[in-house]
């Protein structure tokens, strides 16, 4: 690339998408398969390990490859809880956040009928909101046999809340969680296993799966503005800047301060604290 005018400017600048940033998802594909194989990979944590009480199953529903569970086996000791969880971690401060998960409820065949749900849990556990499938209910057989995509969007700063399963609404929304004008961040959420009788748990389970959660970060939560560190080479030129993980930069160039053109956007991988750089090679003066 040839540039023959005497002055050439360079503007770096992070960009944020217009869109939602995705914070997590998972297929489960990439976990080994068996009971007690999900907690502990990939961030997510549970009770009751060893127990055989979640874990990953293969074609647990026809064509969908891997996909969590929790339920089926009986706790060793009696409980009214059993749960998996995965945190929400984010780079700034959550405007707004969508959970979405695709599951499906198995009824019990011999014990207890027990409750799903799927809940929400701010900083130090706190419990924050959920979503409860009950299967003790007389209509609950709607939900058998067939898998549902639940879709919850939290207003983060406002603590309004909304959800639907399958496109129709739980609740209508946006709704006030909270009367407190604080905000409430989601930090958490969790799968759970809440047991009607604890001396008497049912062989019910809950399968999962697409798991994903996305956001908007606030605008003044970006960070500050880049500082520069800019390089001859020869007949060349080398910026380099520091970066934050997931995160893209936008290289622009101007020969007149006025008209800018981009280059190629640079996309920070996961994971990566360092710095980026970009190098034009082929700079010549007249």
């Amino acid at each position: 690339m040839k540039l023959s005018h005497r002055h050439l400017s360079f503007l770096v600048a992070l960009t944020f998408p217009l869109q939602a940033e995705e914070l997590y998802t998972t297929d489960f594909s990439d976990f080994p398969v068996g009971p007690d194989q999900l907690a502990g990979f990939d961030n997510w944590t549970g009770s009751h390990s060893g127990q055989m009480l979640h874990g990953i199953d293969e074609n647990a529903y026809a064509g969908r490859g891997h996909s969590a569970y929790l339920g089926a086996e009986h706790p060793s000791s009696p409980t009214d809880l059993v749960r998996v969880y995965h945190p929400v971690i984010s780079d700034g401060e959550i405007e707004t956040m969508q959970f979405q998960v695709l599951f499906g409820i198995a009824e019990s065949f011999e014990g207890g009928y027990d409750t799903f749900s799927f809940s929400f849990y701010g900083a130090g556990d706190s419990f924050l909101a959920a979503i409860h499938f009950d299967t003790t209910e007389i209509d609950f057989g709607i939900w058998t046999d067939f898998l549902h995509l639940l879709t919850v969007n939290i207003g983060a700063t406002t603590n309004q809340w909304s959800a639907d399963l399958d496109g129709i609404p739980i609740f209508e929304g946006p709704t006030l969680f909270s009367i407190n004008t604080d905000a409430l961040p989601v930090v958490g959420i969790a799968a759970e296993w809440e047991i009607t009788d604890p001396n008497d748990p049912g062989d019910n389970w809950l399968l999962f799966d697409d798991w994903t959660v996305t956001a908007t970060l606030k605008e003044d939560s970006a960070p500050a503005p880049l500082s520069t560190q800019i390089r001859r080479l020869g007949n060349g030129i080398e910026l380099t800047w520091p970066v934050l993980a997931r995160q893209s930069y936008q290289v622009e160039s101007s020969v007149d301060g006025k008209e800018w053109v981009p280059r190629e956007p640079i996309v920070i991988p996961e994971n990566s604290t360092s710095t980026a750089s970009y190098r034009d090679l082929e700079m010549t003066n007249p």
